[in-house]
């Protein structure tokens, strides 16, 4: 799936990041927006939903056996700062701009208006 969605510069994925955890392999995803994804998700011709039709047959022999874990945030703003380690997660995903002079703060940086 992952290949795939790389090779389409239209699908909607930004970048992916495949690490293995204590819990088992884990894949973070970067998407152009929630729309993007559930329509990747429910295009009957890609590859995630054959992936899933097997995956779901496998899992009712051995309930129990995988454990999926599926979070969708849409952020309208970010702010990633990175010391001595090269950019990396949303920014590498995206665009990374250094902090230079555009604003001391987060709050600066990001446009929040303070409480007065």
């Amino acid at each position: 799936m992952l290949a795939e969605l790389s090779k389409d510069a239209e699908s909607g994925l930004l970048g992916y990041r495949l690490t293995i955890g204590a819990g088992g392999p884990l894949v973070v995803q970067y998407w152009r927006s929630q729309e993007k994804l559930y329509a990747y998700t429910s295009d009957r011709t890609s590859e995630h939903r054959s992936a899933w039709a097997a995956f779901n047959r496998r899992v009712r022999k051995a309930p129990g056996a995988v454990g999926i874990w599926h979070e969708t945030y849409v952020v309208e703003r970010a702010e990633s700062i990175y010391s001595g380690m090269p950019v990396s997660g949303l920014a590498a995903a995206t665009t990374s701009i250094p902090v230079a002079r555009r604003g001391e703060t987060a709050a600066e940086r990001l446009g929040v208006r303070q409480a007065a």
